[in-house]
């Protein structure tokens, strides 16, 4: 949008890419991969969670900022587990929320170093973390989300970008995606 040189455009967030399509910045996009959120806690877990139904009983939780997909996603996931565990859930996970950060990983720091007791991530973010235990959301509560891709629109299209495109959608880069635990359409 501002005039940045680019070929590729890729980006865990969807509704960037519905943007820059409907600007006409953007043309042949489309998922190439799909991540879930997933519950981690510090390896020792001292607040002895066993699952996402557990949360509550965290004393300090950290998620995603609203304004990131992480932490929309996470925030969706919280009210999502008051229809299944009750209307105090949504409540109590909130009172336990100590901060929201900018992005997956820096929310994953604040549990690897010891500063909070759990906090929701993406899977794939989960997978990778050290002194970590991580625990997978129940498949009725399961927010999935979807990493897209496509060719910046420019009067000269690079003809490697299509190629770029044609080699994400192969079955070896499927295959090194699902290397580092992410699904594959």
């Amino acid at each position: 949008e501002h005039g940045a040189t680019a070929h590729i455009f890729a980006s865990a967030n969807a509704a960037h890419a519905d943007a820059l399509a409907k600007a006409g910045r953007l043309s042949l996009y489309r998922p190439f991969a799909k991540n879930e959120m997933a519950l981690i806690v510090p390896r020792h877990n001292p607040a002895r969670l066993r699952g996402f139904s557990d949360l509550p009983k965290a004393r300090r939780i950290v998620i995603g900022a609203e304004s990131v997909p992480v932490g929309r996603y996470a925030q969706g996931l919280i009210e999502k587990g008051s229809e299944i565990y009750g209307p105090d859930f949504a409540r109590s996970v909130r009172a336990r929320i100590v901060s929201r950060e900018n992005n997956a990983r820096l929310v994953r720091a604040k549990v690897s170093l010891g500063v909070a007791d759990a906090a929701l991530v993406y899977r794939t973010d989960a997978l990778t973390g050290k002194n970590l235990k991580h625990f997978r959301i129940p498949a009725e509560l399961s927010i999935a989300s979807y990493y897209v891709q496509g060719v910046v629109q420019t009067e000269q299209p690079h003809k490697l970008a299509h190629q770029w495109m044609e080699f994400v959608q192969s079955s070896e880069s499927r295959s090194r995606l699902r290397a580092h635990g992410f699904l594959v359409p």
